[in-house]
């Protein structure tokens, strides 16, 4: 519902939802742009689809991760992105199947800030999936962190070589020439970070 008037809008609180709710707690500390510093991790998801509330105590996922703000342009926004590592009380990452996905450590909770509509990037990787190649798995959440409600942000797959995400061998240092060259490979175009001019880099993954 919407409710139009002069007083300001009050904080929004969520209790309940029937997307799955990640609450991470800092513990004090800020996130900052890396390295990814270690905070606490519960995720609140009923895998049967019914609804999820904040009051439950059966966790999908209580643990620790390591967290740090993601992108360039997108980390002066107002809403940020996160990349999350899944950790052991060590500190060694360890593969988890989040929210019924394929099970692995790297994770992304993108905010998508600049589109409004949520449904822009979820779309299109959606049509890649459906014409049968690799797209990273995606689906919206809510955020808590450190007790703040962050909004809806989208859970996916970080894209990084493996059975479940891009399936491409890993090139050997001996392997420089003829057949052992041939397969697949994984391109990424990123903005040049810290320069003043507008530029991208390409690099071999």
């Amino acid at each position: 519902s919407l409710n139009f008037g002069t007083n300001p809008a009050s904080y929004f609180s969520v209790t309940q939802s029937d997307l799955p709710i990640f609450i991470i707690e800092t513990n004090g500390q800020t996130i900052p742009d890396e390295p990814k510093i270690t905070a606490d991790l519960k995720v609140i998801w009923n895998s049967d689809g019914s609804r999820n509330y904040l009051s439950q105590t059966d966790f999908h996922y209580n643990g620790f991760c390591g967290i740090e703000t993601r992108g360039a342009s997108s980390a002066n926004m107002a809403k940020k992105s996160y990349s999350l590592e899944l950790r052991d009380v060590n500190g060694f990452d360890i593969d988890s199947a989040l929210c019924g996905f394929p099970e692995e450590s790297d994770w992304v909770l993108s905010a998508q800030y600049a589109d409004k509509s949520l449904i822009r990037n979820m779309f299109s990787m959606h049509l890649i999936q459906e014409m049968g190649w690799y797209a990273p798995r995606c689906r919206p959440v809510e955020l808590i962190l450190d007790g703040e409600y962050k909004g809806v942000y989208i859970l996916l797959e970080k894209v990084k070589r493996g059975n479940d995400r891009i399936d491409v061998p890993k090139l050997l240092p001996t392997e420089i020439s003829g057949d052992d060259l041939t397969g697949g490979y994984i391109l990424k175009l990123d903005k040049n970070s810290g320069n003043s001019y507008p530029g991208f880099n390409s690099q071999y993954l």
